[in-house]
């Protein structure tokens, strides 16, 4: 939040800076909302749950037979695979921008 990102180039078509925005809202919804369904599905275990062996951590009130149990379940499948798509079209289109479009997009991250 105190360090926004550059603009993006004025060549950019409007469909392109609404679709860039949408995705990196997308992502950061996402960095948010699957560890919270893995916290979820996580709590419904007998183990105890904890950050790398370094701090435990609270578990919520939820069974294998609940119903948060199986949104959490299929939350996190989902949205992860969401995520991991959205990474791979992400990248292809940050390499289309440097290698077809030649609109130095990429030099931004220096």
């Amino acid at each position: 939040l105190t360090h926004p990102a550059p603009p993006l180039p004025d060549t950019m078509p409007p469909w392109q800076l609404a679709l860039a925005k949408a995705v990196h809202a997308v992502f950061y919804a996402l960095i948010i909302i699957v560890p919270l369904t893995g916290w979820v599905m996580s709590s419904a275990s007998k183990y105890p749950l904890s950050w790398f062996g370094l701090i435990t951590w609270p578990k919520f009130a939820v069974t294998k037979e609940s119903a948060a149990y199986a949104i959490a379940h299929e939350g996190h499948e989902l949205l992860g695979f969401a995520f991991a798509a959205l990474v791979v079209v992400h990248v292809a289109a940050a390499l289309y921008h440097h290698f077809v479009m030649r609109d130095h997009l990429l030099n931004r991250m220096a």
